[in-house]
Parts: C-alpha cells; structure tokens; sequence
C-alpha cells in the first residue's frame, strides 16, 4: 500500500510557526480559534499580507506532530509505502527535505505537488487537513481528514474519515493494507 501524507497539518504544526510569523508581522492570532482553513479570510486581511507571513514561516524548525510521525514511521516500517507530498512552494524543497531528515521521518519519496488540490503521487491513501484536497480526490483514493478546527465545521461524506487520533489512523491504515 502506498500512503500519501502531507506536511502541514500532518506531520508538521504548521498554524504554530504561522501564529509565530505573525507576530513578527505585528498580528496576534489563537491557534485554537482558527476556523477557516483560508487563512487570509480567517484573518480578515490582504491575501498578498497573508502570504508575506507565510512566506517568512520557519519551515526548517517547525515543530513535528510526533504521534503522526511515529505513526508513519510504524507503517513505514510495515512494510508499507510512504510518499510525502506537500504542496509547499519548490523554493522551500531544502528546508522541507532538511525539517524531514531532522524530524526522522521514515519515506520512499517526497513530492511537491504542482496543482492546488490533486495530488501528483500515486497512492492507494491520502491523509490531509486540506478538505478542498480531500474532496477532489476523494473519488481516486481512500481518504483521511486530520481534525483541526479549521475543518470540523465541514460536513463530509461516509468516504472521508475525519480524526485527529494516530491510533485510529494506524488501526484503519494497517487493517487496509
């Protein structure tokens, strides 16, 4: 089986460096109260402000979701296929295949996907926070939603698994294979 799991969200806390860049940017934010997954429309600011942030996230020491990490090293170690795929900018490669490298993350390939919401990796599971993602690929591959506040208020089909418990996630993915 191959299983394809994204960074941000996933194996990465990415809202954590994100609410970081902001406060270098002079804006405060609780992560906990983050309900959009559009960050711009969560802030109620400039997309091109919002991407200045982003663009000034500390990808290299971003805190690892290690009960994710241990998960998919677990199933790595499984015996099954792990493709990183990300949808991080290429101009982040190095930093990303760095954060990875230092976090011991166990994988067979990483891809830095070139549409917004496809996954270029060809895989038999997706996991991600993203529901615009999930959705649209949903009809090519078994898919798990990583819960987080920005994504609870979505309704979603009896196809998308939504949880936020890697031992559920390991159970479903294992019992897949």
């Amino acid at each position: 089986m191959i299983i394809a799991v994204d960074i941000d969200g996933v194996l990465a806390n990415y809202l954590e460096s994100f609410k970081n860049s902001c406060r270098v940017h002079g804006i405060n934010i609780n992560i906990n109260n983050v309900t959009n997954y559009n960050l711009y429309q969560y802030l109620g600011i400039e997309k091109k402000i919002v991407d200045k942030i982003c663009d000034s996230v500390d990808f290299l020491n971003m805190t690892a979701n290690y009960n994710a990490v241990r998960t998919i090293n677990r199933l790595y170690s499984d015996g099954c296929k792990i493709s990183i795929s990300t949808h991080r900018d290429r101009k982040y490669a190095n930093d990303t295949i760095d954060w990875i490298h230092k976090n011991t993350i166990a994988y067979d390939d990483i891809v830095f996907c070139s549409n917004k919401y496809k996954y270029d990796s060809v895989s038999d599971v997706l996991v991600d926070d993203n529901i615009d993602i999930i959705s649209n690929n949903i009809n090519v591959r078994k898919c798990i939603l990583v819960a987080h506040p920005y994504n609870n208020t979505i309704n979603i089909s009896g196809k998308i698994i939504r949880t936020d418990d890697w031992g559920v996630i390991y159970n479903l993915l294992s019992n897949y294979k």
